[in-house]
């Protein structure tokens, strides 16, 4: 395990340390400028997934003389508001940064007056400022606009896209551009594409657009660390009206994903730094977790500075068993009338009613389709769909979804009371079914949309050649979904369109029926009663006493297109199918692994908290982000294996280092 070394050999005796040194400067531009008469109190520096990191500055005024001076001087009371500030301290590597951030408010305890010499008053008091890392910053830049690219040019739009979402029809929404755009000095992606974000994408983009000031003398903003994580997490990410830039780097890198940054000062400006917070590699279904390669080991037995090393092992996070949860299953399936599985949705004495019209058998037939227009005969002829019974095509529309996220032979349980018809298909305009895997007719880069509900009516009497099957469009009859049911409702006119072979001669109308329902087959889409998920039982056999963890994973999906599923006709009006085998057309399991990699890691072993005290102020700003990988204390090793949050300057009489580690919440 490589091991960041902070002496000649393990970490164990303090360096010896003179006084912190601060700098301050009013703009980014300007030149660090010493400032002894500033005096640290306590600095903390701290991972974003911890706290927010800050700085206590204390200065004197009056009339005072300083350690470094000969005679006596007066100090007024400065405004330092805004000011950035720079704290150093040395180690056997020479001075060397440590802290770095904003003043935010300022605090006077006034003492009273001084008489000078010359008998003039002067007042006296003490100043201190707190400062903040600059998370602060990013916690203060709310967003609520985004950058387009519209043909050659860059417009900037009045709301924020969901991240790689998809709207109410399934169709993907919020997409970058193809290439990289340049714009306020700036080279990133922007929205207006068909390609997808990375959250590494996403994050140079937010900071890049938003945060960097480079272009007024301002600090830039960069990506760092173990950044190229990100590079492949593709997750959709809902975004409300506004959000804070710490908001979006919090969901683009995510704790449940094993990751979380630190923001550390550069030459030009801030690097957020990203890092794992596992020293280990955790897998899951082919996906793996990357570790932090960064470790520390602590051997605070050879130690004769630290007064206090405190380490605590729980068992609060552990579960014994974690399930990582998608949507439900989508299934795309065939109901047919011929086989029972489409049949009619309104009763045998409303369909008696329609047909005798006006009731009086003398009226002419205009009269008669004139009454069968009534509100109370809209679902004769026209609504239809599974029986009350339905077992999904024999359990083929039912597939059993393994805790691995795969389908597997045999029909999962479902139930027939709750019931919702999807308003679109899983399947793509141009694209042929009847094959494995579909043939692609769209043009290259082309993304074509979803299919609505699709239903095929057999039309035993075309004009040229013998019966074929045609939609329901063709035949300028319109299709919708029911809400309430797993089936389809039809708009033909007038409704008896669809009666053919029942009904009778005798019965008097203006339009004769020219299609059997009969004959209809539907092809729609459902949310099975499964949801798509992966399932580990890590510990004590999974039982429940143990603990169940669920993380869900809102847009993480599984489509199922059920065997024998109607596709399409052929030239010659025949029905083309999916085949005898059902196929998975989309499997978000890559995202789940992902997720679940993420979750063993901080889930399935206790848990190490350390906190080490050292005497003297040590240079250990950047372990920031390192894992803690060992502590001896007093012969009795501890393996923490946890990610160093927090670095903690205490001055003073008697200062103080302190480490803290844990993983973030």
């Amino acid at each position: 395990m490589p091991t960041t070394v902070l002496s000649p050999a393990e970490v164990t005796l303090p360096f010896v340390v003179t006084a912190p040194a601060v700098y301050i400067k009013r703009l980014w531009s300007d030149t660090w400028s010493y400032r002894p008469d500033l005096e640290l109190v306590r600095a903390i520096a701290a991972a974003s997934g911890q706290d927010l990191g800050s700085c206590e500055l204390r200065r004197r005024y009056g009339l005072i003389k300083q350690p470094w001076e000969l005679d006596v001087t007066v100090y007024e009371p400065i405004d330092l508001s805004g000011y950035w500030v720079k704290v150093s301290l040395v180690g056997d590597q020479g001075e060397q940064q440590q802290w770095v951030g904003r003043i935010s408010n300022d605090t006077r305890e006034i003492s009273g007056t001084t008489t000078t010499l010359s008998g003039s008053q002067v007042r006296s008091g003490e100043q201190t400022w707190v400062a903040y890392e600059p998370l602060h910053i990013l916690q203060r830049i709310h967003i609520s606009r985004s950058i387009w690219k519209v043909g050659d040019n860059e417009k900037e739009l009045g709301w924020v896209p969901d991240l790689n979402a998809r709207d109410a029809n399934n169709m993907i929404v919020g997409n970058r551009s193809a290439s990289k755009s340049e714009g306020g000095g700036n080279t990133t992606y922007v929205y207006g594409g068909t390609d997808l974000w990375t959250h590494y994408d996403y994050a140079e983009y937010i900071l890049k657009r938003f945060v960097d000031e480079n272009s007024i003398g301002g600090p830039i903003w960069s990506l760092g660390g173990q950044a190229d994580l990100l590079a492949n997490i593709t997750d959709t990410i809902r975004f409300s009206t506004t959000q804070t830039v710490a908001d979006l780097l919090r969901q683009l890198i995510p704790i449940r994903l094993g990751l979380d940054y630190t923001i550390r000062a550069t030459e030009t400006g801030f690097e957020v730094h990203v890092f794992a917070l596992s020293s280990q590699e955790w897998s899951f279904g082919g996906v793996t977790l990357a570790r932090n390669p960064n470790a520390v080991n602590i051997v605070s037995s050879k130690a004769i500075d630290v007064p206090q090393c405190r380490v605590v092992r729980t068992a609060d996070h552990v579960y014994d068993r974690i399930r990582v949860l998608g949507r439900r299953v989508v299934v795309c399936c065939s109901l047919r009338a011929s086989d029972g599985s489409l049949v009619p949705k309104w009763s045998s004495a409303l369909e008696t009613a329609y047909k005798a019209g006006t009731g009086n058998p003398t009226d002419a037939g205009d009269d008669h389709d004139a009454a069968r227009q009534a509100e109370t005969y809209r679902p004769v002829y026209q609504s239809y769909g599974a029986p009350i019974d339905w077992n999904f095509n024999n359990g083929t529309a039912a597939p059993i979804i393994n805790s691995s996220g795969q389908t597997a032979n045999g029909v999962a349980d479902y139930q027939n009371q709750i019931r919702s018809t999807l308003s679109y298909l899983p399947l793509r305009e141009g694209y042929d079914y009847s094959t494995d895997p579909p043939t692609d007719h769209n043009l290259s880069g082309h993304e074509s949309d979803f299919w609505p509900p699709a239903v095929w009516l057999f039309d035993p009497d075309p004009e040229e050649g013998e019966g074929r099957y045609v939609l329901a469009e063709e035949a300028d009859i319109g299709v919708s979904v029911s809400r309430t049911d797993w089936g389809v409702f039809l708009s033909p006119s007038p409704n008896h369109l669809l009666a053919l072979n029942h009904w009778a001669s005798s019965i008097a109308t203006d339009t004769d029926p020219k299609y059997d329902y009969a004959t209809m087959v539907a092809t729609i889409a459902v949310e099975s009663d499964q949801r798509f998920g992966l399932e580990v039982a890590v510990a004590g056999g999974g039982t429940p006493s143990g603990g169940v963890l669920e993380i869900e994973v809102p847009d993480a999906e599984l489509w199922y297109l059920a065997p024998n599923t109607v596709v399409g006709t052929d030239v010659t009006g025949a029905l083309k199918t999916s085949g005898v085998t059902g196929r998975v057309l989309r499997n978000d399991v890559t995202r789940l692994g992902l997720v679940m990699a993420g979750a063993l890691a901080r889930y399935n072993a206790l848990r190490g908290r350390a906190e080490i005290t050292i005497k003297g102020l040590l240079p250990w700003g950047e372990l920031v982000g390192q894992v803690m990988a060992v502590v001896e204390d007093g012969g009795d090793t501890q393996m923490i294996d946890a990610p160093i949050t927090a670095v903690e300057w205490v001055t003073g009489n008697d200062p103080t280092t302190i480490i803290r580690t844990g993983f973030a919440q």
